[in-house]
């Protein structure tokens, strides 16, 4: 059922139906395809409030909590990276978040990425690819009490991928 998620911001989604739709329309060969296992995700519910206000925000792929709800305020901030003293949460400035992109948003409701894109960009942040810790990007970072309430999943998962095709 998790093929059928898709999400507002129109991403092709790991092992997603477009996924399934985009393999087998651009292969020619079905003895191309190949079975590969990963740790698949699926971001259900997220936002962050401030004084109990909804805020623009944007989570990054395969940010994941244990909690669904994690409460605080910025403990430290570093070059424009905000580190909640709970769930090891990272909140980034937009102005941070297009120097890291080299991009110019003008606001978080404006970012569209891929998820190839947005796994990038967590190993320049975590200096890792196997980080699930949540990581925000918000318009400005909070100088107020946040909630953040995240409903996510990850779990094993298998797809087809063309072994002709460097990923």
């Amino acid at each position: 059922m998790d093929e059928m998620i898709s999400p507002i911001t129109n991403q092709t989604l790991p092992a997603s139906i477009n996924e399934k739709i985009a393999l087998f329309s651009n292969t020619s060969n079905q003895d191309n395809l190949i079975k590969e296992s990963f740790l698949n995700y699926r971001l259900l519910k997220a936002r962050v409030l401030v004084q109990k206000f909804v805020i623009p925000s944007y989570f990054l792929a395969y940010s994941h909590s244990e909690r669904e709800k994690i409460s605080g305020k910025i403990e430290y901030i570093s070059d424009e990276v905000g580190f909640l003293a709970r769930g090891n949460v990272k909140l980034i400035s937009l102005s941070k978040f297009n120097i890291l992109t080299n991009s110019l948003f003008d606001s978080v409701l404006d970012i569209h990425l891929s998820v190839e894109s947005e796994m990038e960009i967590r190993n320049i942040i975590e200096n890792t690819y196997f980080s699930l810790s949540p990581i925000i990007i918000v318009d400005k970072l909070p100088t107020n009490k946040i909630e953040i309430e995240i409903q996510s999943k990850i779990y094993f998962d298998e797809r087809l991928i063309n072994k002709n095709v460097k990923y």
